[in-house]
């Protein structure tokens, strides 16, 4: 089931929600009972190397082997 992110457009409260199933509307603002826009999500995940789970941010070490990831 996904979590869907939204702010409220009045108050800027961001609040998320579980939904079942999407649906055209949007819902109202928690906080004061506004409008809301949904706002884009970012997800973690990790890359399998074999050997190691290295996390997909790691943007590499300035020297080789520095953070223990081969």
């Amino acid at each position: 089931m996904p979590i869907y992110e939204y702010r409220c457009k009045q108050c800027h409260h961001e609040f998320e929600i579980l939904e079942l199933s999407r649906t055209e509307t949007l819902p109202q603002c928690k906080n004061c009972g506004g409008e809301t826009e949904k706002q884009f999500s970012s997800f973690a995940m990790t890359v399998s190397t074999g050997r190691q789970e290295i996390p997909a941010s790691c943007q590499g070490c300035p020297t080789p082997n520095a953070c223990g990831f081969e």
